[in-house]
């Protein structure tokens, strides 16, 4: 279920009985205007939706966890996901790059135009972020690894309840890996493989090619086998209370820690 904090005050009207008919796991706070706007993080009555919302069952909350056509200021090069610094001319806004492989809703097939849709539009402030993080300690929070600078998202580890969906970083590391390996490391070293979640960005690029990649990438960084489980699939399952079969897990500190 997704919601725009800015505007959808009546969410927090009858919650409690949403998530219990539908088995809700979670929350996704998208803003819903266009262009960019920040999503407002600090009114009250989303904190107390979201308390709700956990005491009822769905107790993890993704934030910012896309790309944005204009990165915050200090945000990494690689937070455009591979787009051009240059808009295209036709629409006058960044567009997805013909590596990500953009595919037709509803197909596998992907999609070779040059034209793919705009950009994700959202942003938000890392205090507010900070705040309500604190407020609800038993609520996890769920940010993409290109929504904040590298060193303002590290920051936000001193939080037990904020993880990071690598989606971002995972994709960057083919076209800035300058950058975009740096950051891993930084989000490693800050979180942990405990709180790091693996993300595709699929339909949007495809994950196959992705998995290969980002074990090797973990495997090089010398996390055990228990460790890269966890972070590629592990993590997840335990956030959302996914069973996973005793003969899939692996020893390591993280995938114990679940």
């Amino acid at each position: 279920m997704s919601f725009d904090p800015g505007a959808d005050r009546g969410v927090s009207r009858g919650l409690t009985a949403w998530v219990r008919r539908d088995s809700l796991r979670g929350f996704a706070l998208v803003s819903g205007r266009r262009p960019e706007t920040r999503m407002a993080l600090a009114e009250s009555w989303m904190r107390r939706a979201l308390a709700r919302g956990e005491q009822a069952g769905a107790g993890v909350v993704h934030i910012g966890v896309g790309p944005v056509a204009h990165p915050p200021p200090g945000a990494p090069a690689w937070a455009h996901a591979g787009v051009p610094d240059r808009p295209a001319r036709a629409a006058g806004r960044a567009r997805w790059p013909s590596w990500a492989e953009p595919v037709r809703a509803g197909s596998a097939l992907p999609v070779r135009a040059r034209n793919a849709r705009p950009l994700p539009a959202g942003g938000f402030d890392a205090t507010e972020l900070r705040v309500l993080a604190a407020a609800l300690p038993r609520v996890r929070f769920v940010l993409g690894s290109g929504c904040l600078p590298t060193g303002v998202l590290c920051r936000l580890a001193r939080l037990s309840n904020v993880n990071v969906l690598l989606t971002d970083v995972l994709v960057a590391m083919r076209t800035h890996a300058g950058e975009a390996g740096p950051a891993l490391d930084a989000l490693l070293a800050a979180f942990g493989p405990g709180r790091l979640l693996f993300g595709s960005g699929y339909p949007l690029v495809r994950p196959q090619r992705l998995v290969g990649e980002a074990v090797a990438a973990l495997r090089e960084r010398g996390l055990e086998p228990g460790d890269v489980q966890a972070v590629m699939g592990a993590n997840a399952a335990g956030l959302y209370r996914i069973p996973v079969p005793d003969a899939l897990v692996l020893g390591g500190q993280a995938a114990r820690a679940r």
